[in-house]
């Protein structure tokens, strides 16, 4: 009789434990996808606002100048940040997003930039 008893509480202990498992495994799929999401949404905005600087310097007259800062890492993850062919990319680990901008010289770096705007030409750490 005692043994039959252990069994079955060993048996329903394993049931318990698969169903916490699989429980676990979900919710951390989930989790990743929260935080890749979030990651493509700040992706994406980093980009967008390159855009609009860019944008507001060849909107407004010459002898414009303002520094923007790029964070060195967007939600805790390591990104690139370039300026090419008229296109701003950011690229990090889940993530990738490009927009094609105004014609703009310089170079695009994280931390403090500077975009001027002299002869109707803009520039970016001029």
């Amino acid at each position: 009789m005692k043994s039959q008893v252990s069994m079955q509480f060993l048996v329903m202990l394993s049931i318990v434990f698969v169903f916490f498992v699989i429980f676990v495994a979900g919710f951390a799929e989930r989790y990743r996808d929260i935080r890749a999401e979030k990651e493509r949404t700040a992706i994406k905005d980093l980009v967008l606002k390159v855009h609009d600087e860019i944008a507001i310097a060849h909107n407004l007259g010459d002898g414009y100048a303002r520094n923007f800062t790029l964070p060195p890492r967007v939600e805790g993850v390591n990104y690139t940040v370039s300026l090419s062919n008229s296109f701003v990319t950011a690229v990090s680990e889940n993530a990738e997003y490009s927009t094609a901008v105004a014609p703009v010289s310089g170079t695009l770096r994280k931390g403090s930039n500077r975009i001027t705007k002299s002869f109707g030409v803009v520039c970016l750490g001029c």
